[in-house]
Parts: C-alpha cells; structure tokens; sequence
C-alpha cells in the first residue's frame, strides 16, 4: 500500500481521505513504515515507532464513526483499518494477546 495526500491504494483500490483524522491516522501509519525500513533489525526502534501510532489511532477513534452512514466513507475508514492492522502483524499478531 502506498500513500501520498490521502491517497491509499490497497491491492489495486485507490481511496482518498479528507478527514483530518484519517488523513492523521494514514501519516502516522506511513512514518511507521519508514521506520520498520530504515531499521529492520532494530527491534526497540521498530517498537517504539509502532507506539508512535497510539496518539494517531486513539485521535481516530474518539473522533470518527468509522460505520458511518455514508457507505463510501465507511468503507474508506475500513480500509484504512486494515492498513493498521497489517502494520501491526508486521510486528505481532497482537490479537493472541486478548486470548
């Protein structure tokens, strides 16, 4: 997935953002990409890049309706989601944690 100015493709599907909030989420999602890149072996780096991502998801949560109304941008907000997610489970699948 690439992005550039709210601009997701992910697997052949281009979505752009607008809201400040997902454009915010997406930004910090990308930053951590530069960084699990700059420092693939470097494991304290990466960690603390993925926590770099807390403030942005918990902006995005507390401020967005992610199943809006308006089908489009629910499914835009999805999508930005599973771009987490997937930076997420480049780490660990955190959701062995809950179990």
């Amino acid at each position: 997935a690439c992005a550039s100015k709210g601009l997701i493709d992910l697997e052949g599907k281009s979505i752009t953002l607008t809201n400040e909030f997902d454009q915010n989420l997406l930004n910090a999602n990308m930053k951590f990409h530069q960084k699990m890149k700059e420092n693939r072996q470097d494991y304290l780096s990466i960690a603390g890049a993925l926590l770099k991502l807390k403030p942005a998801v918990d902006d995005f949560f507390n401020n967005v309706m992610v199943l809006d109304e308006n089908l489009e941008v629910r499914e835009k907000r999805l999508l930005l989601l599973l771009l987490v997610r997937q930076s997420f489970r480049k780490i660990a699948d955190f959701s062995c944690l809950s179990k």
